[in-house]
């Protein structure tokens, strides 16, 4: 995928190992738990990351830090007239055409994770969790007033 500036033109390539690495610095699981949870708390900081990770410029990095993935954003927005949601999205629609979520999904598929509030929710960690919670409280309540 390639995004253009007046000033800057880049090339978005997703790799395996960057999106291994992305994910792992974010403490996510996969790209999509990551790419959903960015598009659905609209963070404009993992937009920049994600861009940032996977920007090329002649098969280098192409940009040196983050700062510089915000200008970028910034006058791409302004030129093309798009929104942060809008390129989130637009570059969504691209990892999934290259195959990088978990499923290839089709256009109403895509759309419809989009939309989902939940998709970017790890229910098995969240069932997890509220289970361990909830039996640390009923043996806690059993041992209430034994002395040991």
């Amino acid at each position: 995928m390639i995004l253009k500036t007046e000033k800057k033109t880049i090339e978005l390539r997703p790799t395996t190992r960057k999106i291994v690495k992305m994910t792992e610095e974010n403490g996510c699981k996969n790209l999509n738990e990551y790419f959903f949870k960015v598009l659905n708390d609209h963070d404009i900081k993992g937009l920049a990351t994600i861009i940032y990770n996977f920007a090329e410029v002649e098969n280098r990095n192409a940009f040196s830090n983050v700062h510089e993935v915000y200008d970028f954003i910034d006058a791409y927005r302004t030129e093309n007239n798009k929104t942060y949601d809008e390129l989130t999205k637009e570059i969504g629609e691209f990892i999934n055409d290259m195959g990088f979520f978990n499923v290839k999904m089709t256009k109403e598929e895509f759309q419809k994770m989009m939309e989902d509030p939940f998709s970017s929710f790890n229910m098995k960690k969240i069932i997890n969790d509220s289970t361990e919670k909830a039996i640390t409280e009923v043996v806690a309540e059993e041992f209430r007033g034994y002395k040991a």
